[in-house]
């Protein structure tokens, strides 16, 4: 059988009615345009929030992800994700309250030594990288940031604590070079 149906403008139909109309010839002459919406189950829903979650939450390195906060210039909420034992990104929304609370967002990637410092009651990497910065304010600035720290992973509780110095060779508005610093604790999932 076959339906012919004219629309003078554009309309939407879920996936199911795409099927349906498809399923029985349905030719749909228009002078707009049709949008077939993709039909999303909750069960669907469900699955991509668990992926998210466990690829979130997993990683083949000591840490995971972590979360937590930094406090020094700046100060505020700090996150690390491992990539592997040796790797990680990690990050900072934070303030800088030595220059009028203005809004600072960093992140690096680091490579991590675990042969310079031996402890026994966790890990304890050096830690170096580099990244980028940005505060932004009426003067924004970016820059490429070049942190060091050390780590102190716990043995037996998910917990991380660190100190780090970072390098700081701002690039915009001008070149400028500046000095970071804070201690900090992230809880690790």
């Amino acid at each position: 059988m076959v339906i012919i149906y004219t629309f003078k403008s554009s309309i939407k139909i879920d996936a199911l009615a795409c099927r349906k109309y498809i399923s029985i010839n349905l030719l749909l002459k228009y002078e707009g345009s049709i949008n077939c919406i993709p039909a999303v189950t909750e069960k669907e829903i469900d699955m991509v929030l668990f992926l998210i979650t466990s690829l979130l939450f997993s990683s083949t390195g000591p840490g995971g992800f972590e979360l937590g906060v930094i406090l020094g210039e700046p100060t505020g909420i700090s996150a690390k994700l491992w990539f592997d034992r040796n790797t990680a990104l990690d990050g900072a929304l934070s303030w800088s309250l030595r220059d009028n609370d203005k809004l600072h967002i960093h992140a690096d990637f680091l490579w991590h030594d675990y042969t310079l410092i031996k402890n026994s009651s966790g890990l304890l990497p050096v830690y170096y990288g580099i990244g980028g910065r940005i505060i932004l304010a009426d003067d924004a600035h970016l820059g490429v940031r070049v942190p060091i720290g050390i780590s102190w992973l716990l043995g037996g509780a998910p917990l991380d604590l660190f100190i780090e110095l970072a390098g700081i060779l701002d690039i915009v508005p001008d070149l400028d070079f500046d000095l970071n610093g804070g201690i900090g604790i992230r809880f690790i999932f």
